[in-house]
């Protein structure tokens, strides 16, 4: 919603703007930190900078969100973030396991 509500308020409206990009940063700025992480734990398999990685999926998402709904089309956001973390396991040599999917082995 921060950044559909961002999308079309950010021209006319400093305040959102400036909120809009605060939510933003904080959300790249946590990922880029499990990102991070995940590169100190599990060799790399290319040189990435978590930073970028971050904004690309966060762009991802919220495009994704935008034509989803437009389309009516919920399922292709799904498939989307399928494609997104198919990306990022081609970044390590070996795949990040989720946290998700290890506890429903549990």
């Amino acid at each position: 919603m921060v950044g559909m509500l961002s999308q079309e308020l950010a021209l006319s409206s400093v305040t959102v703007r400036q909120a809009g990009e605060g939510y933003m940063e904080a959300w790249v700025g946590a990922v880029a930190g499990l990102l991070t992480e995940a590169k100190r734990l599990h060799p790399p398999r290319v040189g990435f900078d978590p930073n970028a990685v971050a904004w690309m999926l966060y762009s991802t998402w919220q495009g994704s969100m935008l034509v989803g709904k437009t389309r009516q089309r919920p399922e292709m956001v799904i498939e989307n973030l399928r494609q997104m973390r198919t990306y990022l396991d081609g970044l390590f040599a070996s795949p990040v396991k989720s946290k998700s999917k290890q506890s429903k082995r549990a």
